[in-house]
């Protein structure tokens, strides 16, 4: 069965994303922060499971999510998309940052990344095209 990692922190935003895997019968597991999506990588991807035994497909992140529970959010969606993509697991980027109101520093760090708009990045929180993108 197709398994997608979601590390999302608003939970109007982690209801959209599971009614639409629920809709496409797609397993997943959706964490909100930082520390908990580096748990779960740490031990499903690099630490004693090593392998990724609980076969994740993909990953898609949110931009910017609190690093634990109630802490301020911040752009660790960057960092979490590196590191999964060491790993060779396919991973995007959804979020509603807004690339107007930040100066341009988002698109700034995606280009830096290599990160391409609309395909590696949905700046719209695009949930369903990106989980289209990444199971076709």
């Amino acid at each position: 069965m197709f398994k997608i990692f979601i590390v999302e922190d608003d939970r109007l935003e982690q209801e959209k994303i599971k009614q639409i895997l629920k809709k496409k019968d797609i397993d997943f597991k959706i964490v909100g922060n930082y520390n908990d999506a580096e748990k779960e990588m740490s031990a499903d991807f690099f630490g004693e499971n090593f392998g990724n035994n609980n076969q994740y497909n993909c990953v898609i992140t949110d931009l910017n999510f609190p690093r634990f529970e109630g802490a301020n959010p911040l752009p660790f969606g960057f960092c979490f998309y590196g590191r999964v993509k060491e790993i060779a697991i396919p991973c995007l980027i959804c979020t509603n940052q807004n690339r107007h109101d930040d100066n341009g520093w988002s698109d700034m760090m995606a280009s830096v990344m290599g990160i391409k708009i609309n395909k590696d990045i949905f700046f719209n929180k695009e949930w369903e095209k990106a989980v289209d993108m990444l199971i076709n």
